[in-house]
């Protein structure tokens, strides 16, 4: 540390996060609104190179989006900020979450088998949506190809379980935390702050993202039924 300079407290952490990301969508509007108008001028062009380096330039627009809902997801959470209440259905998040990573399942033979998900559980769409669409990027990403995605809800006792699994490699506890997610874990593991986040916005609606398999990626958690 250098001198006169002072650590951050969580209050003063969360301010210059949230600041961050506030700025940070200027940009992304401008570049979402030029993306646009390109787009009306490129397409009636039938310029295939054009509409492929577009098309990049649209996707790259998406992930910075949800890299800063990311952004705002961790900030939130060193605040403890409240979170508003809500429910929502299962299968439509998932469904809504899937086409951001289709691309990629496509492209590596990977598929999605679902079940059990039409039930709806007490946690507002879009931070349902935040939770699901890290966890289907990091099996997306990391299950091998030619295999299987298992989505997995089942009413128990004290709410509904969902379980996520596939054949890549485990994830270790200590990745689901800050400190692991963004130190060493996030070099030997590459599944990145993403399960971070999705573990924070659980544990902030009073459930916990579990690692439960030594050799293979199988991720569970619980939320309250909403039916």
């Amino acid at each position: 540390m250098s001198k006169g300079s002072e650590p951050l407290d969580a209050a003063a952490l969360h301010q210059a996060l949230d600041r961050l990301a506030h700025d940070l969508r200027g940009p992304l509007a401008w570049l979402k609104s030029n993306a646009a108008y390109l787009k009306s001028v490129v397409t009636p062009l039938g310029d295939e190179d054009a509409d492929g380096a577009l098309a990049d330039i649209q996707l790259a627009e998406h992930e910075l989006a949800f890299l800063l809902d990311n952004l705002n997801c961790v900030a939130a959470a060193i605040h403890d900020e409240p979170l508003s209440t809500g429910s929502c259905n299962l299968a439509a998040v998932v469904d809504s979450q899937l086409h951001h990573v289709e691309q990629q399942l496509v492209d590596r033979s990977i598929r999605i088998e679902k079940n059990g998900l039409d039930r709806f559980v007490a946690i507002g769409f879009d931070h349902m949506a935040l939770v699901m669409r890290n966890l289907l990027t990091a099996s997306a990403r990391f299950a091998p190809s030619d295999s299987v995605v298992k989505l997995n809800a089942e009413t128990t006792a004290t709410g509904i379980s969902v379980t996520i699994a596939d054949d890549g490699p485990a994830v270790p506890s200590e990745l689901l935390t800050l400190r692991g997610a963004s130190g060493e874990g996030l070099v030997r593991y590459s599944r990145g702050l993403g399960l971070y986040c999705a573990s924070a916005v659980l544990a902030r609606h009073g459930s916990a993202l579990v690692s439960t398999a030594a050799s293979t990626c199988h991720l569970t958690f619980e939320l309250r039924s909403a039916e």
